[in-house]
């Protein structure tokens, strides 16, 4: 790791202008352009997860009420339900409910 940190990404940072690395007396310093990255490094705390990651709670909430739905359709209609368009339209409406999850979170 310390080979690929120091031949590869700092003399990559340093050509960016975000840190100030000088290879022959192994000092490296953060430069202005650092404080861009800060929103990226910054993590939750009280979950020890980067940026107090979401998703898992979102993808749990879809795949339940999918979940539900497809007993519903089951207990309700029988097999036939499961029909590809059926599907289809399980599959678009979950990818609309975590795309407008994200949209919310990054609002």
């Amino acid at each position: 790791m310390y080979v690929g940190l120091y031949q590869n990404h700092l003399p990559r940072m340093d050509a960016v202008g975000v840190v100030d690395f000088d290879s022959d007396r192994k000092r490296i310093q953060a430069c202005d352009r650092a404080r861009e990255l800060q929103t990226y490094l910054q993590t939750d705390s009280s979950s020890g997860r980067t940026g107090g990651n979401r998703w898992p709670i979102y993808d749990l909430v879809v795949a339940g009420c999918g979940g539900l739905a497809l007993a519903a359709s089951l207990l309700l209609e029988g097999p036939a339900v499961l029909n590809p368009v059926s599907i289809t339209a399980a599959v678009v409406g979950s990818v609309l409910a975590l795309s407008l999850g994200q949209l919310y979170t990054e609002s």
